[in-house]
Order: C-alpha cells, then sequence, then structure tokens
C-alpha cells in the first residue's frame, strides 16, 4: 500500500492548508529561496563590502541594511554562506570581552587551570529545593564538588569556595555565568559581583559565558540526564545523597577523551591549605584609593561612583599620557578618570 506524505500538494490535508493561506504567505518562503539562489557577482560584491564596512554585525543585520540600501533582501543563511566562502564567516560576539587581561577564554592545558562552576537548574521551581551546585576541572572532568546549597546568598557561596579552596587550592581562572551570583548581566562594572571581586582579588581570572547559551558552556549538557533521577527525590538529604554517588561514579569512571583514564586518576589537585591567605591588593608606586560600602571613593575632596561589587577593596589610579587616570583593581582594567571633573568611564560598555 502506498502512503501518502500530509507535505506532499497533492495530499488533500496539505492542499486544503495551502488554500487557507494568503498570497504573501505562499509566497514568502518560495521568494527568499528563488532570492537566496539569484546571487550574482554583483550582490555578493555588495555583500563582502557591507561586511568590510561593518566587521562586528551579524548576518542578519547585513541582510536588513542590504535591503533598506538596494531594495532587496536574501536569505539570512545565503549571506552567511557567501562570507564564509569569502573567508569572512560569523562570529560570535562575546558579552564580557577582554579586559585587563582578565576577562578571557582561559587556555585549558593541566589540571586546575579552568574550574567549570555552574548552578544545574531542574527541579528547582516545581519542587522548591535549591539548585545543585556543581564545580568541576576542566582538563580532567575531574567533579571537585557537587552540592545542594540552603541559597546563593554571598555568604553562603563565599563559605562553599573558601572550603573547596582549603582543600584543592587555587585555579587559574573560572568559568561561570554571567549570572547572579558569579555575575551581573545587567549595568555593574565588568560584570562583576562581590564573589567574583573577590576572586579577581585571589588572583583567580574569570571566563564570562552568556546564560542560556550552551555553545559558550565548556560543561556539556549530559548531567542533565545523568542527575534526572535526583531532581526527582523530593527530599534534600536524598538529593545530596545521590549527588555523592553520582559524583563518585563519575570520577571513577574510564573517559574515551582522557585515553581510558578515570577522571579521578587524571586530576591532581593542588597542596591543601591550611588557612586561606588574607587578600590584599598591592599597587606599588600607584595612588591607592578605599571603596566605601556605597561604592564610591573620594579624589580631591569629591565622591566618585564606581561599583558596589567593590566595597571594601583598594582600587589604583595610574597617571597616563593623556592627564587622565586608569583605575585599577588587582589585575583589571576598570576604565578612565577624569580627574578634573571626577568623571569615570567604564571599561567596559554593556
Amino acid at each position: 500500500m502506498k502512503i501518502q506524505s500530509t507535505n506532499s500538494p497533492s495530499c488533500p490535508a496539505s492542499r486544503s492548508r495551502h488554500q487557507q493561506q494568503t498570497p504573501k504567505q505562499k509566497n514568502y518562503h518560495s521568494h527568499d529561496r528563488t532570492k537566496s539562489l539569484s546571487l550574482g557577482e554583483k550582490e555578493i560584491c555588495r555583500i563582502v563590502e557591507l561586511r568590510t564596512r561593518h566587521p562586528g554585525i551579524p548576518a542578519s543585520r547585513i541582510r536588513e541594511i542590504y535591503r533598506d540600501t538596494f531594495g532587496s533582501h536574501f536569505a539570512e543563511t545565503a549571506i552567511k554562506r557567501i562570507l564564509r566562502s569569502c573567508g569572512m564567516p560569523e562570529t560570535v560576539s562575546r558579552s564580557a570581552e577582554l579586559a585587563g587581561g582578565v576577562l578571557s577564554d582561559a587556555k585549558v592545558n593541566a589540571p586546575n587551570d579552568v574550574w567549570t562552576v555552574e548552578f544545574k537548574s531542574g527541579w528547582h521551581n516545581r519542587s522548591g529545593l535549591p539548585e545543585p551546585l556543581i564545580v568541576r576541572d576542566e582538563f580532567t572532568r575531574f567533579v571537585i564538588a557537587a552540592r545542594m546549597l540552603p541559597d546563593s546568598t554571598s555568604t553562603t557561596m563565599r563559605a562553599f569556595f573558601d572550603e573547596i579552596f582549603h582543600s584543592n587550592g587555587f585555579p587559574q581562572a573560572i568559568c561561570c555565568p554571567k549570572s547572579n551570583p558569579f555575575g551581573s548581566n545587567t549595568s555593574s562594572l565588568l560584570g562583576l559581583t562581590k564573589l567574583s571581586a573577590r576572586w579577581l582579588a585571589m588572583g583567580i581570572n574569570l571566563d564570562w559565558k552568556r546564560p542560556g547559551h550552551t555553545r559558550e558552556c565548556r560543561w556539556p549538557e549530559r548531567p542533565h540526564m545523568q542527575l534526572g533521577y535526583a531532581w526527582r527525590l523530593q527530599n534534600s538529604q536524598e538529593r545530596q545523597q545521590e549527588l555523592d554517588r553520582w559524583r563518585e561514579e563519575f570520577n571513577n569512571t574510564q573517559q574515551p577523551n582522557l585515553k581510558n583514564v578515570s577522571p579521578a586518576k587524571a586530576y591532581r589537585c593542588k597542596p591543601a591549605l591550611t588557612t586561606l591567605p588574607v587578600v590584599q591588593l598591592e599597587y606599588p608606586g600607584l595612588e591607592r584609593r578605599r571603596v566605601g560600602r556605597g561604592g564610591c571613593f573620594r579624589l580631591n575632596g569629591c565622591g566618585c561612583f564606581i561599583s558596589t561589587a567593590l566595597a571594601g577593596w583598594d582600587i589604583a589610579l595610574a597617571p597616563r599620557e593623556d592627564g587622565l587616570l586608569d583605575v585599577r583593581f588587582a589585575q583589571a582594567s576598570l576604565g578612565i578618570l577624569d580627574p578634573n571633573k571626577i568623571e569615570f568611564t567604564p571599561a567596559l560598555a554593556h
């Protein structure tokens, strides 16, 4: 018996849907396909010229500019294909760019180069229980901690990470989502919170990723399936026991990308710290200012707001050749300060 597809033009159901569509709906997709295939040399040169003139905009924006300028448009996929063939592929813009060598794509060459930190969401909203926080070493895939925390306040998070730093030492960088409590996706300076500002003061670099963008996530989405049973448990203590069982099983399972060695054997933690060192920022030869509780510091008798995330920390003012001051925090460049107007310009606009 011959089975006819419901998407076939000769199918009665498909024919009925097609007849109910407006002329604009009928011609929309076929119009884009026809235009995509009719790209000539002149059109290709125009697209390449627009990319050269606007190197940072996506293909969708190039499509809009082309339509407004020349009165016709092509499919976005066709524009991407042309740019890719011309060696001008579309790059994914990051919400945080390099700033003073701190916010960057950290290189992973050895254990403890990068730790991945993230709350794994699942049943938080339905059961009312907190989400598990998972800390993993990027190089060896070793799960350093999987913990059910009572909340995500700054005090709770600081105590949790101090415990991990005590037993495993400090990583070179931490990859985390740019969302509370790790970062701020709003107008916060460099996206810093009190927690991430303390990490910078400890000498730990930050590798931001945008919330909801799994392509920028170093930690794969597989744990969402592996931890499904733990999320179905309604008791917080039972959840933690299941997390501990999963962590032990995962760390002692051979991984093909580790040459069939388990993460527990591949991972080498740094020497344990008896006490965490007191963080004291040093700025040799530079003028220092203490940020107050409200996020302001004083210069020439006037107050200047910088960020509440830096409250209680010292910043440095480095003179520039143009008479302005470069404002620094730890190894990060925060922005430029005009000492005459007491006007601060952030280094990174969000």
